[in-house]
């Protein structure tokens, strides 16, 4: 079969998808075979009298080859190239959509991780809980939203209302959201049906004096100007520094400072920049020990100028990050050791950490890569070195020994953290791992364990 230019009328055929070709004006065999026109989208016009034309032999296809070619031919080629078409843009939308979710994903991260550790909020009390019935020595209490973990444990709790404050203990009656425990009220009046509460784990009031602590308020100097601190006089040379973790205060610390006041210590629970009432950093934000450490040194002196002759630095929760970075940075010989509560010594982990227990729509976990990305937002935009705030690397220059305690079910900070503090400082860093304590809370669930250990560990490095 051939072309054939000659004698052949100048017909058009049109189909579906396809340009329109006179075959015999525009394809020659020399040029181009059929198949090759056909896939290319062209039209023929087939003639089989000819067996070859100028001069060569024209390639011979049998009529099914020939209907194949024409029926077929364009059609499946056509299907395929649309087909692959669509693939490829169906592959890059559904990329940009993936890389947009992404990027989205992260962004909002970032925005909650900026708000929530960072940026320096008022402080709110968390009442998410009623009181639905108090007498005989117990407290009922019904949770109103969210989860309230510590509220069914059996550790040692506080509930604060309106009108006062109830140390909670032993728990009575459990079920999914209403528990019974013991309670004592320390503070105030009675509370009254539906009140609504908020649980902690403080275990005393803000006033220490209910705690039986003799407390006078006084100044201290930092950088930024005075600042609040306790102080009890305990008519010695051994001091006790006590530095709250973030968004807490003073209060967190009544827990250690009765049986160290019973033993004669002087001790001194500070505030620092970015408290109520205190001056603000200059940036604003919480910077994890990395500015906060000028105004611990400012306590130290506070204490030396007194006549301090040994230091105990006590760092609860983030205080502890603090007290590192002092460690890390002062020079201040009198300062004989440490001792944690669930330290916050990496705080890339630690938001690492909150993004496990956090998850995308549908209940999908949080890739870290999405908060790896969110941390670099972050960086970008709040000037954040995460490896300045990661004193686990540097844990190498501490020189003084620490007690660590750490709940085994801190749902804040890891208890990974204090371990790898351990075994970077192995002989120097003792780790007690509290079974069943939240966050700061293994004083809670053993009061008596947990004082007995501090004050050993006190009298061996004053000695």
């Amino acid at each position: 079969m051939a072309f054939r230019r000659a004698n052949t009328p100048r017909t058009t055929h049109r189909y579906p998808y396809s340009r329109t070709f006179i075959a015999s004006d525009v394809f020659h065999l020399r040029e181009m075979s059929p198949y090759r026109a056909v896939a290319a989208g062209a039209v023929c016009v087939w003639k089989s009298s000819e067996p070859h034309l100028g001069g060569r032999p024209a390639r011979r296809h049998s009529p099914s080859q020939v209907g194949r070619v024409r029926m077929l031919g364009m059609t499946k080629a056509r299907e395929q190239s649309m087909f692959r078409h669509i693939i490829r843009q169906t592959a890059l939308a559904t990329a940009l959509i993936l890389a947009a979710s992404f990027v989205a994903g992260a962004a909002y991260y970032s925005s909650q991780l900026n708000r929530e550790a960072f940026e320096v909020q008022p402080g709110a009390e968390d009442r998410n809980l009623d009181i639905v019935a108090f007498g005989a020595g117990a407290v009922t209490v019904r949770v109103v939203s969210g989860v309230a973990r510590d509220l069914h444990r059996g550790a040692v709790m506080g509930l604060s209302y309106d009108d006062g404050y109830i140390q909670m203990g032993e728990v009575t009656n459990d079920s999914s959201r209403q528990v019974t425990r013991k309670a004592t009220v320390l503070a105030g009046l009675a509370p009254s049906a539906d009140a609504p509460a908020g649980a902690d784990s403080y275990a005393f009031p803000a006033d220490p004096g209910v705690a039986g602590l003799n407390v006078d308020m006084v100044t201290y100097e930092s950088p930024l100007g005075p600042m609040d601190a306790w102080f009890v006089d305990g008519r010695r040379s051994e001091w006790i520094i006590h530095v709250h973790g973030k968004g807490s205060s003073p209060q967190e610390a009544i827990r250690l400072m009765r049986p160290l006041a019973g033993a004669g210590y002087d001790q001194l629970a500070i505030t620092y920049r970015n408290d109520p009432g205190q001056p603000l950093d200059p940036t604003g934000l919480y910077q994890y020990g990395q500015t906060e450490y000028l105004d611990l040194d400012g306590a130290v002196q506070y204490a030396l100028d007194r006549r301090a002759t040994d230091i105990i630095l006590v760092g609860y929760g983030t205080g502890a990050a603090i007290v590192t970075a002092y460690l890390y940075r002062a020079q201040a010989t009198a300062v004989k050791a440490a001792i944690f509560d669930s330290p916050n010594l990496d705080l890339g982990q630690t938001v690492d950490f909150a993004a496990d227990h956090r998850s995308l729509p549908f209940g999908l976990p949080i890739p870290r890569t999405m908060m790896a990305f969110a941390k670099v937002l972050t960086a970008l935009r709040l000037n954040v070195n995460w490896d300045n705030i990661d004193y686990l690397r540097r844990a190498g220059r501490l020189v003084v020994p620490i007690l660590v305690f750490h709940g085994g079910d801190d749902q804040v900070v890891p208890i990974a953290e204090s371990q790898e503090l351990e075994a970077a400082r192995s002989g120097l860093v003792t780790l007690i791992e509290v079974p069943g304590a939240g966050h700061v809370g293994s004083w809670n669930v053993d009061p008596i364990a947990y004082e007995e250990r501090v004050l050993d560990f006190v009298a061996e490095v004053t000695r």
